[in-house]
């Protein structure tokens, strides 16, 4: 079911709606280093993964910089579409760990499914189990769901915890992804 979520486009419109909406919302006021004014400084992704037919303008990733020459120090709102700099979509991401941590598909599976080498879906794996739970966003967000989450099983535990509280599939993936991003409030 999360895999036919992630070949819709309707899903990708919506994860796009959501991050210019957080874009507005966490927009800084200032430059955190020296305190000039902003301007818009979106720029282009080429994410990999499905679907392929995503119009241009979901490809933005919304961005601020510094207006002080000297400075130009870049502030990158939350995400809902993409994690860090990444190169696969978020949501890719986040349901093939999912997908092997909790349900048990085999690396081969996920390498066939979502088009992906071995070495990538490993890397994903590591991702989550070891550099995400020291990540100052998990810090962060960890304790809002009021839930034990064992790092061996992120981010499928948060995955199946939104998608039990919230209407149906496509929106506890939604509410995850958001949680996941730092922008959470449920749908």
């Amino acid at each position: 079911m999360l895999f036919n979520i992630l070949k819709r486009t309707e899903f990708f419109k919506i994860l796009f709606l959501i991050d210019v909406d957080m874009a507005e919302r966490f927009r800084p006021k200032t430059c955190s280093k020296c305190g000039a004014r902003l301007h818009r400084g979106n720029y282009l992704r080429s994410p990999y993964g499905l679907p392929k037919n995503i119009p241009d303008q979901w490809l933005i990733r919304h961005s601020f910089c510094c207006s002080n020459r000297r400075c130009r120090k870049r502030s990158l709102p939350p995400s809902c579409r993409f994690l860090g700099r990444k190169v696969h979509w978020s949501a890719v991401i986040l349901v093939a760990v999912a997908l092997r941590r909790n349900k048990g598909y085999s690396i081969n599976k996920l390498k066939e499914k979502f088009n992906v080498s071995r070495h990538t879906i490993k890397r994903w794996i590591t991702y989550f189990k070891e550099a995400f739970p020291d990540s100052h966003r998990w810090k962060k967000i960890k304790g809002q769901i009021g839930i034990p989450i064992s790092h061996d099983d992120l981010p499928g535990t948060v995955i199946h915890f939104f998608i039990r509280h919230s209407k149906n599939t496509w929106f506890g993936l939604i509410n995850a992804i958001k949680f996941l991003s730092g922008g959470f409030e449920m749908v």
